[in-house]
């Protein structure tokens, strides 16, 4: 949604909880975790909603 908001560019990819995509080796690649949301930008991972936000206001 804040992405939206500050007409940043963005790519979505839809993970189904329910079918446990979290924890597929290729999400698994990028959060260990397997926590959602996860975003990456350049070398910057972050898997904490409020901090990808914080983030994407701070960088607009």
């Amino acid at each position: 949604m804040v992405a939206e908001a500050i007409g940043a560019p963005y790519k979505k990819q839809y993970i189904d909880l329910r079918k446990g995509e979290q924890r597929d080796p290729d999400y698994l690649a990028l959060d260990l975790m397997g926590k959602v949301p996860t975003m990456v930008d350049d070398d910057l991972l972050l898997t904490e909603s409020v901090a990808i936000q914080i983030y994407m206001a701070r960088k607009s």
